[in-house]
């Protein structure tokens, strides 16, 4: 394969493409990138043809991110060593605020991995009244686990095809549509973010095309819901282009920079990381500065008593009292919730049924 040709061929057709778009308005805009880039060639100051034709790659790969990627030898040595790798990703549940219940799928893997029916026991035996799936940091996984999870969510027995991604259709997995799963008839908050990718990212967007009572929370995903085509170049860097993306039965698209959500919550990666593997930490209160307005979540906190004594208990979660009462509280499901999305999602949840309860009155 000719990589000098191929690498010229999809330079070329996605500057047309963006450029013949531009001329559509302005004819001349076309020939004034033409003219532009034939001056820069010609007079920039220390020009080398190799590094001039390095870096145009590379603007055109950022510009066009996540869609098209350079990945180099450097990147392949240091892939999974971010953070979200350290994170617990094991399925996790919890029952938060006494009624609602908290699923961490981790993996969107098999439906033999995907504790289904434990979910829906636990929702009977908890009297549960919504769902948050937290699909945040979860990127790891195959599209037909994500066609039986979202399954497992849809009611409407006339839904048929969920979406597709290239040649493959993903459609309703009946042997999961069970009548008493509970699943199904409960309103649903989906927490998402930037690293929420693939067959996660598929989830939280049939869902929220499907379910009639889903709200999505967080930051926009990853956009990474495509098949991408690796092509190797002579130095060993891989050029990596999306070639398909999913669609739905009604043709729309997932959009390739990632699915946006309803409640946007942005909060540092840092403290990000630390909400997801424990909701319970006020991370609010541990630095002096937060209480002068500059939190990174933005919040005024008034600090009491209790708050006051836990900031001197530099021991954290030890076995003093008070730890073991929040641990109390933390196993009742009436510990208060720090994390910023979750408290949303949980506030949403609470609104849903209290419309619900309102209606039956």
């Amino acid at each position: 394969m000719n990589y000098k040709l191929l690498i010229t061929a999809l330079c070329s057709s996605i500057l047309v493409c963006n450029f013949c778009a531009i001329a559509q308005d302005n004819p001349a805009n076309l020939t004034n990138f033409n003219e532009a880039l034939r001056i820069i060639q010609k007079n920039l100051v220390g020009a080398d043809k190799i590094q001039f034709d390095k870096k145009a790659l590379q603007g055109l790969a950022d510009q066009l991110a996540p869609s098209v990627q350079i990945i180099t030898n450097k990147d392949n040595a240091a892939k999974g060593t971010n953070s979200s790798s350290e994170l617990n990703l094991t399925n996790r549940v919890q029952v938060l605020d006494k009624y609602y219940l908290r699923l961490c799928p981790g993996k969107i893997e098999s439906e033999s991995q995907l504790p289904f029916q434990q979910w829906n026991e636990c929702i009977k035996t908890n009297e549960i009244r919504g769902i948050i799936l937290d699909l945040r940091n979860v990127s790891t996984g195959n599209y037909s686990a994500a066609a039986d999870f979202v399954s497992v969510f849809i009611k409407d027995e006339s839904v048929s095809n969920l979406f597709s991604l290239g040649n493959v259709t993903y459609a309703v997995n009946k042997e999961l549509c069970h009548s008493d799963f509970q699943l199904a008839q409960l309103p649903l908050s989906i927490l998402i973010n930037s690293k929420t990718a693939g067959p996660s990212e598929a989830i939280a967007a049939t869902l929220d095309k499907e379910h009639p009572s889903c709200i999505l929370i967080g930051e926009s995903t990853a956009g990474q819901t495509v098949s991408f085509e690796d092509f190797s170049l002579p130095d060993g860097t891989i050029l990596r282009v999306a070639t398909d993306t999913i669609h739905f039965p009604d043709g729309t698209l997932i959009n390739v920079e990632g699915i946006t959500p309803e409640i946007s919550i942005i909060t540092s990666e840092e403290n990000a990381l630390k909400y997801f593997e424990d909701p319970f930490t006020n991370l609010r209160i541990t630095a002096p500065e937060n209480r002068k307005g500059t939190s990174t979540n933005k919040v005024s906190i008034k600090i009491n008593e209790a708050e006051l004594v836990k900031m001197q208990n530099s021991s954290g979660r030890s076995n003093s009292k008070t730890s073991k009462k929040e641990e109390e509280e933390i196993e009742e499901g009436i510990a208060t919730i720090y994390d910023p999305c979750l408290a949303r999602a949980v506030d949403v949840l609470k609104t849903f049924h209290w419309i619900k309860q309102t209606k039956k009155n």
